[in-house]
C-alpha cells in the first residue's frame, strides 16, 4: 500500500487572518471568536447555509422512496446513488456552494454544488442531515490553534436512529461511510442545528483486502499457473474501483496488472456488491506467471505470496523526524494453496511466525504467518494488520524494526526440488 504524503503540513510560513475591526467611538465587528461563531457565520452566508435550504428538487424521487417500507441505510444508499447519477462531479474541490439547481440542470457541478444537493435530498427524505467541514488532507492539516474558517471542502452527516453516518456524492464508487480518501481526516467539523462538534474520519470503517491464492504447475510445460481472487472492503474498495474505473477500459486494467505482477491473465471478472453493510469489490482470475517453471533447473525457490509480496522496503532510513502516514487503517489477509505435481517435493518451507509492534502508546500493528504442508500442498496463511493510520517519528523506530521483519519473512522463499531416483 501506497503511503500517503502529506508535505505541506511541514511547510514554515506566516498566514494572516483578520480577527476584528476597530474604529474607536464608532465601529467594533468581531470575526470567528469561537468556532461556534465560525458555524454562525457560514449558517448566514449565501454561498453555504443559504444554499442548504433548497427544498423538493428531487420530489418525485424523495416521495416513492420515503413511501417504500426500506431500511432508513437503504434509503441513504438509494439517495446517495441518486444525486451522484444525476450531477457529475466537474472536478473542482470546493466548501464555496454557487448554484446547486443550475448543477442539477445541467447535470455537473462542484463537490460543494453536489454535495448540497445531497444534503437538501436527505433533508427532504426526513433525514437529520448536516455539513461536515474539512480541509482536505492534500491541502495539509487544519490550524486548529484559532477558530478560522479555512475549510475547503465538506460531506454530508446523517444522524438517524442512534447511528451517524457520512456520504459523499462526488465519486461514483464512495458508499455510506466510504469516503474519498482526501476526506478521511481526523479533524471534521460538524454543523447541526442540534450542536456543533468535532468528528474523527480517519478511522471509520473496516478495511480490509481478503486474498486467495491457488498455485498448481502445467502437466507439460511446468510453468506456474493459478487462481487468484481478491475480496475487497470499504476503503480498500473505493480504492480498487477508483484505480479500475479511472483506467481507459477493461483491457487497459489488465495490462497495467499484467506488467506490475508480472503474470499473464485470462478470465478476469469484477463484481460489486452494495447491498451489504459493508461496501464490497472483488476481482478474479486465472493466471500464468512464465518466470517460474518446474523445467528450467532441479530446484526452484519462490515467495509463496509470489506477486503480491511488498516489492521494496521502504522503511529503511535509520531515523525520520516526519510522520508516516498511510491512507488509512487496514487489514491484509492471503490464504495461499500450492499444489505440487508427482515427481517434486518441498525441500524447504518458511516457519510460521508472529509479529507485534506496540509501544506504551499501545499497538501500531500486527503480523501472523502460518504454514502447513500435507504432502505435496502447503498452505499459507498471512494477515497483517495497521492500526493507526499516522506514525509519529517518535515511533518510527519501531515500526521499522517490525516492518523490516515482516519485509524479510514475506520474501522467504519456498524451496521445491525434483525427486530423483537417489531419495
Amino acid at each position: 500500500m501506497a503511503m500517503y504524503s502529506i508535505y505541506k503540513d511541514f511547510l514554515s510560513g506566516l498566514k494572516f487572518e483578520l480577527r476584528s475591526i476597530v474604529i474607536p467611538g464608532s465601529y467594533y465587528k468581531d470575526f470567528s471568536a469561537t468556532w461556534n461563531d465560525v458555524a454562525k457565520q457560514l449558517t448566514e452566508s449565501k454561498n453555504f447555509g443559504d444554499q442548504l435550504k433548497h427544498k423538493n428538487l428531487f420530489k418525485a424521487e424523495i416521495t416513492s422512496l420515503v413511501q417504500s417500507d426500506k431500511t432508513d441505510r437503504e434509503k441513504l444508499g438509494d439517495i446517495l446513488d441518486m444525486v451522484g447519477n444525476k450531477v457529475k462531479w466537474n472536478q473542482e474541490n470546493t466548501r464555496f456552494i454557487k448554484d446547486p439547481p443550475k448543477a442539477l440542470k445541467e447535470g455537473i457541478g462542484s463537490s460543494a454544488e453536489i454535495n448540497a444537493l445531497l444534503i437538501c435530498a436527505l433533508k427532504d427524505a426526513g433525514f437529520n442531515a448536516y455539513p461536515v467541514l474539512m480541509r482536505l488532507r492534500s491541502s495539509g492539516r487544519l490550524p486548529l490553534t484559532h477558530p478560522s474558517d479555512q475549510f475547503n471542502y465538506f460531506i454530508a452527516g446523517v444522524t438517524s436512529n442512534a447511528n451517524t453516518y457520512y456520504l459523499d456524492a462526488t465519486r461514483p464508487y464512495t458508499d455510506i461511510n466510504v469516503l474519498p480518501t482526501d476526506c478521511l481526516v481526523d479533524k471534521a467539523f460538524c454543523i447541526s442545528p442540534q450542536s456543533n462538534s468535532w468528528t474523527d474520519l480517519s478511522a471509520l470503517t473496516n478495511n480490509t483486502t481478503k486474498t486467495t491464492l491457488h498455485i498448481s504447475f502445467d502437466d507439460d510445460t511446468g510453468i506456474m499457473e493459478g487462481f487468484c481472487t481478491h475480496f475487497y472492503s470499504d476503503a480498500t474498495s473505493y480504492r480498487f474501483q477508483r484505480e479500475y474505473t479511472e483506467a481507459k477500459d477493461q483491457d487497459d486494467y489488465i495490462k497495467t496488472l499484467e506488467e506490475k505482477s508480472k503474470i499473464r491473465i485470462q478470465d478476469y471478472k469484477t463484481e460489486v456488491n452494495r447491498k451489504h453493510p459493508s461496501f464490497l469489490s472483488s476481482e478474479s482470475y486465472k493466471f500464468v506467471y512464465e518466470d517460474i517453471s518446474l523445467h528450467n533447473a532441479g530446484v526452484i525457490s519462490f515467495s509463496p505470496l509470489l506477486y503480491l509480496k511488498s516489492a521494496n522496503n521502504p522503511f529503511k532510513a535509520e531515523k525520520r523526524e516526519l510522520p508516516v502516514e498511510f491512507p488509512y487503517p487496514y487489514e491484509n489477509r492471503m490464504d495461499i494453496r500450492i499444489m505440487l505435481p508427482e515427481g517434486y517435493t518441498f525441500d524447504e518451507i518458511p516457519k510460521a511466525v508472529k509479529f507485534v509492534c506496540n509501544d506504551k502508546d499501545g499497538e501500531i500493528g500486527s503480523c501472523t504467518y502460518m504454514v502447513k504442508q500435507e504432502d505435496n500442498v502447503l498452505n499459507v496463511s498471512y494477515i497483517f494488520n495497521l492500526n493507526v493510520n499516522i506514525i509519529s517519528g517518535v515511533r518510527y523506530a519501531t515500526f521499522r524494526d517490525f516492518y523490516s521483519k515482516v519485509y524479510s519473512k514475506t520474501n522467504e522463499p519456498v524451496i521445491v526440488k525434483k525427486i530423483t531416483d537417489n531419495q
